[in-house]
């Protein structure tokens, strides 16, 4: 029986057979009906996007890649996606929700676009070198070199992963300002990262800061944390900078950089710093009933500029700090840095890249003896 292995690289799983060499290509400009040309559209061709602002668009029982012309984002309205395969090549959207359909699994992969907020069901959902303000998932996937930002004073959760069989990496991703000064009590709010019902998530070599309830007002639940994960639910978390991720008011869960129970998570070589800003404490960094392994209690020391890069300085603690085990070596083969740029599975310059991103790679077979000979497939993005 032949058998392959299937290897995740830079930005997680891409599924085979997005473009043939015979799929028809089709392009739409602003203002074009793009609905109708999707509609004429069959599975296994490619929607080419001029730059510019694109209105609402729902795809069902259809496999496409859509992709920008060029390297400025196109951006849709609300886009829907329904028991389909798509690829989403700087195609971002105000909203998008993706969910199976009966006898349908629906698999999407969006890389190098923005997005508001995304809502996914789908079976397998990939981003990649993206931007979102708030992402609800459920199912299979991965989340790599993405920036989560939260409106002001919004309060809210940047990545919420819920449901029973859901499995989700993220790494070398920014996940920032999820505020509010309330003048009442909350559940559920300024939360980076949110692991429920069931869930299992990595979360390796992410920045998270400013998860932050500021009013002090009523008695909060479940607020002001980088990340939480709920009692039942599974989570390994290493390599990660936290700071600025607290609850003013009175608090029965939350008011930490990380809370988890001791039972099913890893708290392990993170630099965890300052779980209340607002009065310069460094103590209580996690609760919950976990014990952090390996922490480093101090300012990372990040590079200086604007943009803000994160960067770090020669000179800080986080360098070589992270996980030793090998398989999170950084790209220049060293022990891991803590932080967003510490390990190898991402691309540095995944956000500008021109060129097509390799997503994943076939082997087969498994065992190959000495002077055998090794096939690799890959599957990716749609050739320009």
């Amino acid at each position: 029986m032949k058998t392959k292995r299937k290897i995740l690289l830079a930005a997680g799983l891409l599924f085979a057979g997005s473009v043939s060499l015979s799929a028809a290509n089709h392009a739409v400009a602003p203002g074009q009906n793009v609905q109708a040309v999707v509609d004429g559209a069959a599975s296994g061709d490619l929607i080419r996007f001029l730059p510019g602002v694109y209105g609402d668009l729902t795809i069902v029982n259809k496999d496409l890649t859509l992709k920008a012309l060029g390297n400025t984002p196109a951006q849709l309205g609300a886009l829907d996606i329904n028991g389909s395969v798509v690829n989403l090549i700087k195609i971002g959207a105000d909203t998008l929700r993706a969910n199976d359909l009966p006898n349908d699994a629906c698999k999407i992969i969006a890389t190098q676009a923005s997005f508001g907020n995304i809502e996914t069901n789908a079976t397998e959902f990939h981003i990649a070198y993206s931007t979102v303000e708030h992402l609800v998932f459920r199912g299979v996937g991965t989340v790599t070199g993405c920036e989560f930002n939260g409106e002001a004073n919004l309060g809210g959760i940047g990545l919420d992963v819920h449901g029973a069989g859901t499995k989700i990496v993220l790494r070398n991703s920014l996940i920032k300002n999820y505020v509010r000064n309330a003048g009442n009590s909350l559940a559920n709010e300024c939360i980076g990262v949110q692991v429920r019902d069931g869930a299992k998530a990595d979360v390796i070599n992410n920045v998270i800061h400013d998860c932050k309830e500021g009013n002090g007002n009523g008695t909060n639940t479940a607020v002001g944390m980088g990340i939480y994960v709920e009692t039942g639910s599974q989570a390994v978390m290493l390599g990660n900078v936290i700071w600025a991720c607290w609850s003013k008011g009175t608090t029965n869960i939350g008011n930490r950089l990380i809370w988890a129970p001791a039972t099913t998570s890893i708290v392990r070589y993170n630099l965890l710093w300052q779980s209340n800003s607002y009065t310069g404490e460094h103590s209580d960094l996690v609760g919950g009933g976990v014990s952090a392994v390996g922490t480093v209690n101090d300012n990372p020391k990040f590079v200086a500029g604007a943009p803000y890069s994160y960067q770090l300085k020669v000179s800080s603690p986080a360098i070589n700090a992270g996980p030793p085990d090998a398989q999170y070596n950084d790209l220049d083969g060293t022990r891991n840095d803590i932080g967003m740029y510490g390990g190898h599975g991402y691309l540095p310059n995944g956000r500008t890249t021109t060129k097509p991103i390799v997503l994943s790679l076939e082997i087969e077979p498994l065992v190959v003896p000495a002077g055998g000979i090794i096939t690799i497939q890959s599957a990716g993005a749609a050739p320009k």
